[in-house]
């Protein structure tokens, strides 16, 4: 069953984020997911709190911890038994934990917001990616996604730098997450973007949730025809 990993060596990208918001899309389509917390900083462990704590949280959405960088590689193992999709929210440092973790990846997501600090530390990714596939001796996919972006205004650095990273021959999606509320809500509440409504007390309204949740959908079904690429790729080789 796919792993989906998320890695940046830089705060604040926007890993934890992606990695709720595929989640929320593949566990809305009612598949299983296995959502595992390799962040020191836990923070779907707080989420799973809330989300219980105020009846929002997915049936078929699982938090699981990986902080033990000896049995990481375990505790994907067994995941990507019991579930189709398995999300891995790795911490920022590499250590052999992350570089494992990458090697049992079917698709790496490099999250990067629009600044050139950013785009910079990501090829700090990039090379462990690299260099893992040289270890596992296996092709890893690996794409970076633009986070953090305006819906309103495309500043030229971000261009520019999109256009960098595609003349380096990296994958770039061309699906970006947009600044969004209802993205640090969850976060805040509980729930995924499509539960949020389910609250007592609305804390979005419906175009808000909507925009979110139409930016999610495309995320996923990129992601999905990413990961059928390589599995045809390597069905053919």
């Amino acid at each position: 069953m796919p792993v989906i990993s998320m890695a940046s060596p830089k705060g604040g990208a926007g890993k934890t984020t992606v990695t709720l918001q595929l989640a929320a899309e593949l566990a809305r389509s009612g598949a299983q997911v296995i959502v595992i917390d390799a962040d020191p900083n836990q923070p779907f462990k707080a989420w799973e709190r809330m989300s219980r704590e105020n009846g929002v949280m997915p049936d078929n959405i699982e938090v699981r911890e990986g902080l033990e960088e000896d049995k990481l590689t375990d505790v994907i193992d067994q995941a990507a038994e019991e579930a189709p999709f398995v999300l891995v929210d790795l911490e920022g440092s590499a250590n052999m934990g992350v570089t494992h973790a990458i090697g049992r990846s079917d698709l790496v997501i490099v999250p990067i917001k629009g600044s050139r600090l950013d785009a910079d530390q990501a090829q700090r990714s990039v090379g462990v990616v690299k260099q893992t596939e040289r270890v596992f001796k296996r092709r890893i996919p690996l794409s970076i996604l633009i986070t953090q972006t305006s819906a309103a205004i495309r500043g030229k650095t971000l261009t520019s730098i999109v256009t960098a990273i595609r003349e380096a021959d990296v994958p770039v999606f061309e699906t970006e997450l947009i600044q969004r509320e209802a993205f640090v809500t969850v976060f805040d509440v509980g729930g995924t973007v499509y539960t949020l409504g389910e609250l007592e007390e609305p804390v979005l309204g419906a175009k808000q949730l909507k925009a979110a949740q139409a930016n999610t959908a495309a995320l996923a079904e990129e992601v999905i025809a990413v990961l059928k690429q390589a599995a045809e790729r390597e069905d053919a080789a």
